[in-house]
């Protein structure tokens, strides 16, 4: 290879240094993050009630008020008891936090 060609790496380092030109390397962490992703530290201040956004399904999106929402988990399947002769939007029950919870699938219904 000639001394004259570019490499993968010299390319990927002269990209990423005209890309962060003016981040010193000396810069913290949190400064970079800044430079890179300025609307984390700016967030806009929308107007109206805040809602959380569940996709459901490729073409079913829907919406809760998060006045309504409490918390949301990831909840593993092996914690759901199946239940015999239910509809098949109804996925089982879940003990969480000393309560017993029907969960259903929003998507089937």
């Amino acid at each position: 290879m000639s001394a004259n060609m570019p490499t993968d790496a010299n390319l990927l380092s002269s990209s990423q240094s005209s890309r962060h030109a003016d981040v010193s390397p000396q810069s913290s962490s949190i400064e970079r993050l800044q430079h890179l992703l300025p609307q984390l530290f700016n967030p806009i201040q929308l107007e109206g009630e805040p809602f959380l956004r569940v996709q459901l399904t490729p073409e079913i999106t829907a919406g809760f008020s998060l006045e309504l929402v409490e918390e949301v988990q990831c909840i593993d399947l092996s914690r759901i008891t199946p239940m015999p002769n239910m509809p098949q939007e109804v996925l089982g029950l879940i003990q969480l936090k000393g309560y017993v919870l029907w969960l259903v699938d929003l998507a089937q219904l």
